[in-house]
């Protein structure tokens, strides 16, 4: 496997180029490098896999005839990999191969299909659509990632505004107006199931006192 360059999340997005002809990648790599992207390489079908296991990438550059495990069943077991299996496939194919080749390409899942020897023009056209595309998806997510947590904020600020509507500052207990609600529903529902209702209330007799010689503070 070959990188053009380290990238991170904020970086480029990545082309992974599948063909174990060494000229074949070279023949990709010089359009590629041209387009805003990095491009990573791989000789083999199970080094492809592992690469996507480990990876994000925006499209996939897949060979169809290569030794071993042939770009049919590679594409297959991507698509079996739950974290890769919306990445776009376009197959790489020779002039010669049939139409039925084309359709089981497709029925397997291949966002497209290039012709060698490559037309440069051709391929950095498609390729650049299916940039373009995911660097949507990913303006998409990080505005509903934001959206999210603008809306779980504000289900905090929410729970809060509530409980201090309702409660005590100091003591947590329910206030004034909680109360009148709360002995509302008490009252309906003793009405309901036919019961008597009591209500206790306590106070600390002359504390008024303590409040003025000491200050609230002191009397909290």
């Amino acid at each position: 496997m070959v990188s053009r360059r380290k990238t991170d999340a904020s970086g480029p997005p990545k082309i992974l180029v599948v063909d174990d002809d060494a000229k074949n990648r070279f023949a990709f790599r010089a359009v590629l490098e041209e387009l805003e992207c990095e491009v990573v390489e791989a000789e083999s079908g199970n080094e492809a896999l592992s690469l996507v296991t480990e990876q994000v990438f925006a499209l996939i550059l897949l060979d169809i005839q290569m030794p071993n495990m042939d770009g049919f069943e590679v594409a297959n077991l991507i698509k079996s990999y739950k974290r890769a299996q919306d990445i776009p496939i376009i197959f790489v194919s020779a002039v010669s191969k049939t139409l039925d080749d084309i359709r089981h390409g497709h029925q397997i899942g291949a966002a497209d299909y290039i012709v060698k020897p490559v037309d440069p023009t051709i391929l950095a056209s498609k390729v650049n659509l299916y940039l373009e595309r995911f660097q949507m998806q990913k303006k998409l997510e990080r505005k509903l990632t934001k959206l999210n947590t603008t809306k779980q904020n504000l289900s905090k600020d929410n729970a809060k505004l509530s409980t201090k509507a309702s409660r005590d500052g100091l003591t947590g207990l329910h206030n004034r107006s909680s109360f009148e609600n709360l002995i509302k529903e008490a009252i309906e529902l003793a009405r309901s199931a036919d019961v008597s209702l009591a209500i206790m209330f306590m106070d600390l007799d002359d504390f008024k006192i303590v409040n003025d010689q000491h200050g609230h503070d002191a009397g909290d």
